[in-house]
C-alpha cells in the first residue's frame, strides 16, 4: 500500500509521519529540510523533537547544516519583524 501527499504552502496540516523516496539528485535533502522548519515553526517545536533518517553519515551531516542554517535565517526574520525592522520599511 502507497500513500502518497501533495504537500505545497497551500497545505494546512502537514502529516506527523513523513516518508521522502525519490532517486539521487531530486532535491530530498531541500524539501525534508523545508519541512522540516515548516513542522517546527507551526508547532513551536524545538529541532530536537524531529527524527529525520538518511542513508549516509554524510547525507545526514548535510541535512542537520541545512535545517540548521535555515533554522537560524527564519528566527532572524522572525526577530526582524518583531523589531519592527523588516526591510521595505520606512
Amino acid at each position: 500500500m502507497s500513500l502518497t501527499f501533495n504537500i505545497d504552502e497551500s497545505t494546512e496540516h502537514l502529516p506527523s509521519l513523513l516518508m521522502i523516496s525519490a532517486s539521487a539528485g531530486t532535491g530530498k535533502t531541500y524539501t525534508i529540510t523545508d519541512l522540516a522548519v515548516r513542522w517546527l515553526l507551526e508547532n513551536n517545536e524545538r529541532p530536537e523533537s524531529l527524527l529525520m533518517v538518511t542513508f549516509s553519515k554524510d547525507a545526514a551531516r548535510e541535512l542537520k547544516t541545512k535545517l540548521r542554517s535555515r533554522v537560524k535565517k527564519w528566527l532572524q526574520a522572525l526577530d526582524e519583524v518583531a523589531r519592527g525592522s523588516v526591510e521595505g520599511d520606512s
